[in-house]
Formats: C-alpha cells, sequence, structure tokens
C-alpha cells in the first residue's frame, strides 16, 4: 500500500482513493503466475458511486486463508473442477492479460518493510510517559507534597513558624519584653472572656 498516495485502514480493511494507482500483483499457484491488474484492485463503496470512495478488493477473513474473489478472476475465464480438485485460467478474448506462464517458486523468503523510526519514536514516547508518571509518583508519594500552592492555598494549613522565629530574632530585648507583656495580658482577657 506504500504506493497508495491516499488510504486509511480501519479493522484490517484498505480505503482509498479512487484515483489512485497500484501496482499488480502476481501470484503464483502451481507453478504458474497469474496476475492482477492495479487497477482492478479498488472497488467504489461511495453511496452514489462517483468514485470518491474505494476499498482495495483483498479483504480480512477469519480463516487461515485468503479469499481473493472475484479480482483474481477479472479477465481469465476460470474453469473449476472440484471432483479433481483442479482449476484451469485461459485469459479472456480481449486479451488484458497474458496466458499463465510457469515459474520456478521463490526460493527468497518475503521480507516485510518495517518502519524502525516509529518504532523508536513510540519506544521514546512510553519511556517519557514512565519516567513522568513514575517521577510524579516519587514527589508525590515521598516528599511533604501538600498538593498545588495556587489550586490549595485555602485549603492548607499555613505554616509561619519560621517566619516568626526570623522577626523574634531581630528584636530588640526591650521590644520582646513588650511583646511578652502583650501576650500575656491578651491570653488573661481571652481566659476571663471564657469565664464570664
Amino acid at each position: 500500500m506504500a504506493d497508495v498516495e491516499e488510504y486509511y485502514e480501519e479493522n484490517g480493511v484498505f480505503y482509498a482513493n479512487c484515483g489512485s494507482k497500484m501496482k499488480d500483483l502476481d501470484f503464483m499457484f502451481e507453478e504458474h503466475w497469474i496476475n492482477i491488474k492495479g487497477k482492478d484492485m479498488l472497488t467504489d463503496i461511495s453511496e452514489k458511486f462517483d468514485n470518491t470512495l474505494c476499498i482495495v478488493n483483498f479483504l480480512p477473513s477469519v480463516d487461515d486463508f485468503w479469499v481473493l474473489g472475484n479480482t483474481i478472476f477479472k479477465d481469465y475465464y476460470v474453469y473449476h473442477n472440484p471432483e479433481q480438485g483442479m482449476m484451469k485460467w485461459v485469459p479472456t478474448n480481449q486479451r488484458f492479460k497474458e496466458p499463465l506462464e510457469k515459474g520456478v517458486p521463490p526460493s527468497a523468503e518475503i521480507l516485510y518493510g518495517y518502519n524502525y523510526d516509529m518504532v523508536y519514536v513510540k519506544l521514546a514516547v512510553a519511556l517519557a510517559v514512565i519516567l513522568a508518571t513514575g517521577g510524579t509518583a516519587h514527589f508525590v508519594f515521598t516528599t511533604t507534597f501538600t498538593g498545588v500552592s495556587f489550586l490549595n492555598s485555602s485549603a492548607r494549613p499555613t505554616n509561619n513558624h519560621d517566619q516568626l522565629a526570623k522577626k523574634v530574632d531581630g528584636m530588640s530585648v526591650d521590644s520582646l519584653k513588650k511583646l511578652l507583656t502583650a501576650v500575656k495580658e491578651r491570653k488573661s482577657a481571652q481566659n476571663t472572656a471564657c469565664i464570664q
């Protein structure tokens, strides 16, 4: 499908632009090559049959084999003989295809192309997500994290002990005596108010 310009896959079905140019395919059966023209591999499935949406004629199957369907029969007369388990193929009178040629089965394995760049991108994204999740969990569960300050400032009790200690350190002895006297007087007034 790499040569088809605009296509997408959904549940194993390939949808393509009806104007796409597809390469011819050749299948070997019983040491004979059968040709499928690229132009025969697309079928218009648009509602108005106006060539706005096509599917590639090879569809997924739940079986362990491919059902090649009418696409492979195009421009051939095909004779089926189920008793002998045999089919015979002859090109049609229009001769769009050549007669079947006997060939030698390929000895090399089919190598499927794989986009290794995308593998690296996917691995990098997965690693980034794992590290971000782990880092966030580590920060939240192993520190004194009490929330996001601008979201939780009203709900979180403030701790001003350090600020108060710095102010007290900077005060003179006379100021400290006045502060202690004021605190005692205030506490005594509160106790009196509670009793009444």
